[in-house]
C-alpha cells in the first residue's frame, strides 16, 4: 500500500493537501457498521494567547449539533469540543465535551477512528481561525506552505521557530483522515475557516475574518502566499482539484472559501442578532431545506445562498465524491411546522434558518380530519428557529381551537400545523454611508465629494417611495451593507460587501466621476445594483423548488487565441453549423469545468457554452442571463427563438446549448471584470402553445418592456417587481409558494488578460 501523502489541505482554509491513497486492507476484515453516524464538532471562539477572538464558533457548534440531533443523530455519537457554549446566543444551549485544545482535537480524531467502522458516516467540522507557516518538510507542499488550524491553546511562534506552538498542520490532520478512511468510514470534512486572504475589504467593520496573519503569530516574513484567484495562464477553474484519492469514494470536503480568500462570520438574520459563520449559515439552511439528492445538490444550494447575500468576493468550495447521498439533508424538507404558545401568543417552530422572514404568510391547518385551514397568519418577529405569529383571519370552525391554543391548550396546539403559503421578500438595497477609501490619502476634493454624495443620498431617501426608482436604506455604522461607496481620486467607487478594497483601473470596481455626478446617475447606479441583488434574492427563494432540482447545467470553455487576448479582435464563430439552432454540443477543444466545485475563470475572447438539461417530467421554458461584475443584466439569446425574446423550451430528458463569447475589451479601459453570475430561470412550458415563455425584458435598463404575448404568472410578477419595482422596501405583495419556477446561479470570474 502506498502511504497517504497530504500536500495540501483544505481548499479554503486548509486548502490543498494532495493525497495518494489506494484504499485496501483492514476495512474488509471488520464488522459492517453501515448506518452508524458519528460527528466531531470543533468551535474555537475565545483564543487564550492570540487574537482576534471570535464570537461565531460557539453559535456554529450549537446550531449544527441541534440540527444533527433533529435529523436523528445520537448525542452519544457526537463529540463537541468548543469553548463558551453557555454564552451562545442560540437556544437551546449545547453542552461541550471538552475544550478545543490541540490535544483534545487530535484525541477526538483518534476517538472517531476507534468507534467508526466500515460503512460508518463521519462528520468532522472545524470552526475557528486558520493560518499558514513554511512547510516543515521542504518539497512537501506545492506552494511551500503548511496550512494551520489554530486550537484554543495556540501560541505565537518562539524566536527561531517556524510555526505557531500547538497549531495543527494539514499533514497532521491528513494522518488522522487516512486512519479513518482505512477503517472504511465515509468522511465528510467541513471547514469554516481560512488560511489566506486580504484583510482590507468592504464591510470589514461588521464582519470578522477567520484568519490570523502569519506575521502576527511570529512566523517569518516573506513567506509565500496562496495563488490568487485565476492567476494561472489559462482559463479554467479558480481552484483545480487538490485531492488525489484515486478510486476512493469515501471522502467529501466542504470549504468556506478559495485559497486566496477569507472566510467570515457576521450577524445572521433573525431577531437574536447572533454572530454565525457565513458558510455555516449557508450549510445549515441547505441541510434544513432537505431534498438534496447528493452532496453536489447541497453545494448548489450553498452557492445560491452566497449569491443571495451578495458575497461577491467569496466562493465556497467542494471536493470529493459529490454524487453520494449526503449523511444529512437528503430527506424531504419539512412541509409543516409545529406551534407553541407563550403569554397568550402563538409561535411557529421555524425561522430564518428555514428561509422564513417577516411577512411570510402561514396557514394554520387542522391535523385532525380534513386538514382544513383554521386560520391565516403572518410572521411578525422572526428568530433563527422560531417566529411569532400575528393572526390575520380565523375561520368560524377555528375560533375555539385558536383561542384554546393561545391559552396553552396542549391538545389544540398538537392539532395545529403551520404551512407556508406565501413569502414577501424584501427588495431593499442597503447602502453604507460614503467615506474616503481606507489606506489612501484623501485630497480636499475627495472630502468635498463625500459631502456631495451624502447630500445626494439624503435627497434620494427623502423622496416618496413611489417617486424613487430603487428601494434603498442607509446601513448604520454597525450594520452590514450591500454596497459601500468609497471616494478616491475624484471618483465614487462602489464596492460590494466583502470586496477587496483595491482599485484596478477606472472600471474595477464600478465608479462615477465627480464632475458628472448627479442624483440621476447615482440613482441609476444604485438601481443597477438593486436589480442584481433582487434577482439573486428571487433565485434564493426558488433554490429548493422541484424545477430547480430538475435543471442540470454543464459549463464548457473554449479558450480564446493568444492574439485575441493581446488585443486583436475576437474571432467569430459565425458560419455553417454554428447558428444557435444548429449547435448540438460544445466544439472540439472546449473543456468542461465543474462550476459546483469552484468558479470558472473566463478571459477575453473565450467562448462559454452552457449545456442545459431538463431532468424532470414536464417541459421547461428556460431564460439564461449574464450578470456582470457591475450588476448589468444581459439576456443570452444564442439559441433558436432567443433573438425574439422567447425562452428556450427544453423537453424532459433533452439538453440544449446556449453559448456566448466573452468580450472584455473596452476603448476607455472600463472593464467589468471580477466575480459575476450566470442566472438560469425556468418555468413550466405552457400547454397548448409552441411559443416558449421568456424573460428577456429583465435586461432593460429603464421601464419594463415585458411582452403581453406570454401569460401572466406569479413568478413573472415577482420578477417584474424585482427588476422594475419602485422605492418600496417590500415586494408589494406576498408571492405564493405555489409560484412555479426554478433557478440556478452559476458563479464565474471574468479576468482581464
Amino acid at each position: 500500500m502506498q502511504p497517504l501523502r497530504i500536500e495540501r489541505l483544505l481548499m479554503a482554509w486548509l486548502m490543498g493537501f494532495m493525497v495518494s491513497l489506494p484504499l485496501a486492507g483492514p476495512a474488509s476484515a471488520q464488522a459492517d457498521s453501515s448506518g452508524e453516524r458519528w460527528a466531531l464538532l470543533v468551535g474555537v471562539s475565545d483564543y487564550q494567547n492570540i487574537g482576534p477572538r471570535l464570537s461565531g464558533p460557539r453559535n456554529d457548534v450549537t446550531l449544527l449539533s441541534a440540527t444533527l440531533m433533529d435529523a436523528g443523530f445520537s448525542r452519544h455519537r457526537m463529540r463537541l469540543l468548543a469553548d463558551g457554549l453557555e454564552a451562545s446566543t442560540v437556544e437551546p444551549k449545547a453542552t461541550a465535551d471538552g475544550e478545543p485544545t490541540r490535544e483534545a482535537i487530535l484525541g477526538g480524531l483518534d476517538w472517531l477512528t476507534e468507534v467508526a467502522g466500515p460503512g460508518s458516516e463521519v462528520m468532522i467540522y472545524l470552526s475557528g481561525h486558520g493560518s499558514q507557516a513554511p512547510a516543515a518538510t521542504p518539497g512537501d507542499e506545492t506552494d511551500g506552505l503548511d496550512e494551520l488550524f489554530l486550537p484554543i491553546d495556540a501560541v505565537k511562534a518562539s524566536a527561531g521557530e517556524p510555526s505557531a506552538l500547538n497549531a495543527i498542520t494539514d499533514n497532521e490532520l491528513g494522518v488522522k483522515l487516512r486512519a479513518l478512511r482505512n477503517r472504511g468510514a465515509k468522511v465528510w470534512l467541513i471547514v469554516d475557516a481560512c488560511h489566506s486572504g486580504t484583510l482590507s475589504r468592504a464591510g470589514e467593520t461588521v464582519r470578522t475574518a477567520r484568519f490570523v496573519d502569519p506575521e502576527s503569530l511570529g512566523i517569518a516574513r516573506g513567506m509565500g502566499r496562496a495563488r490568487p484567484l485565476g492567476s494561472g495562464p489559462e482559463s479554467g477553474s479558480a481552484a483545480d482539484g487538490v485531492f488525489n484519492f484515486g478510486a476512493a469514494d469515501n471522502f467529501v470536503g466542504f470549504y468556506a472559501a478559495l485559497p486566496s480568500q477569507l472566510a467570515y462570520e457576521s450577524k445572521a438574520p433573525g431577531a437574536e442578532g447572533s454572530i454565525v459563520g457565513e458558510f455555516t449559515w449557508s450549510l445549515l439552511t441547505a441541510i434544513r431545506a432537505g431534498g438534496a439528492s447528493d452532496y453536489e445538490e447541497l453545494g448548489r444550494q450553498i452557492v445560491s445562498t452566497y449569491a443571495q447575500g451578495m458575497r461577491s468576493e467569496t466562493f465556497a468550495m467542494f471536493e470529493g465524491d459529490l454524487h453520494k447521498s449526503p449523511m444529512i439533508g437528503s430527506g424531504p424538507g419539512r412541509k409543516s411546522f409545529a406551534i407553541r404558545s407563550a403569554g397568550g401568543e402563538l409561535f411557529v417552530k421555524a425561522g430564518a434558518l428555514d428561509g422564513l422572514g417577516e411577512g411570510t404568510v402561514i396557514a394554520l391547518n387542522d391535523r385532525a380530519g380534513d386538514t382544513r385551514m383554521l386560520a391565516r397568519a403572518r410572521l411578525s418577529v422572526t428568530g433563527l428557529s422560531e417566529a411569532r405569529l400575528e393572526i390575520l383571519e380565523t375561520a368560524a370552525a377555528g375560533e375555539a381551537i385558536i383561542a384554546s391554543a393561545k391559552a396553552g391548550g396542549r391538545a389544540e396546539l398538537a392539532r395545529l400545523a403551520a404551512v407556508v403559503i406565501a413569502q414577501d421578500p424584501s427588495f431593499v438595497l442597503h447602502v453604507a454611508g460614503p467615506a474616503t477609501l481606507p489606506g489612501r490619502t484623501a485630497s480636499p476634493g475627495d472630502r468635498d465629494l463625500v459631502a456631495k454624495v451624502t447630500g445626494l443620498m439624503d435627497g434620494l431617501l427623502d423622496m416618496a417611495p413611489e417617486n424613487r426608482k430603487v428601494a434603498i436604506q442607509r446601513a448604520g455604522p454597525d450594520e452590514p451593507a450591500d454596497i459601500y461607496p468609497y471616494i478616491s481620486d475624484g471618483r465614487v467607487w462602489f464596492f460590494r460587501r466583502g470586496a477587496d478594497l483595491a482599485l484596478r483601473g477606472t472600471g474595477d470596481p464600478y465608479s462615477l466621476d465627480a464632475a458628472s455626478l448627479t442624483m440621476g446617475n447615482l440613482e441609476g447606479a444604485l438601481r443597477q445594483f438593486g436589480k442584481h441583488a433582487n434577482l439573486m434574492r428571487v433565485a434564493g427563494t426558488l433554490r429548493t423548488s422541484e424545477i430547480s432540482a430538475a435543471l442540470d447545467v454543464r459549463l464548457f470553455v473554449l479558450p480564446g487565441s493568444a492574439e485575441a487576448r493581446q488585443g486583436a479582435p475576437c474571432p467569430s464563430l459565425d458560419g455553417p453549423g454554428n447558428a444557435p439552432e444548429q449547435i448540438g454540443g460544445p466544439p472540439p477543444g472546449a473543456r468542461e469545468y465543474k462550476w459546483r466545485e469552484s468558479p470558472p475563470v473566463v478571459r477575453n475572447c473565450d467562448y462559454v457554452y452552457l449545456d442545459v438539461r431538463n431532468t424532470g417530467s414536464v417541459p421547461l421554458d428556460v431564460s439564461t442571463f449574464y450578470i456582470d461584475a457591475w450588476g448589468n443584466v444581459f439576456f443570452l439569446w444564442t439559441y433558436a427563438g432567443g433573438y425574439e425574446g422567447d425562452g428556450m423550451r427544453v423537453h424532459p430528458g433533452e439538453s440544449r446549448i446556449v453559448y456566448y463569447p466573452e468580450s472584455l475589451a473596452n476603448a476607455d479601459h472600463r472593464q467589468a471584470t471580477g466575480p459575476m453570475q450566470l442566472l438560469v430561470l425556468a418555468v413550466p412550458g405552457s400547454p397548448g402553445t409552441s411559443r416558449p415563455i421568456g424573460f428577456r425584458h429583465l435586461e432593460a435598463q429603464g421601464l419594463s418592456v415585458r411582452s403581453a404575448d406570454h401569460p401572466a404568472s406569479e413568478l413573472g410578477e415577482l420578477l417584474e417587481r424585482a427588476g422594475f419595482g419602485d422605492g418600496h422596501t417590500r415586494s408589494a405583495g406576498a408571492i405564493r409558494t405555489s409560484a412555479n419556477g426554478g433557478a440556478l446561479v452559476i458563479p464565474v470570474v471574468t479576468q482581464a488578460n
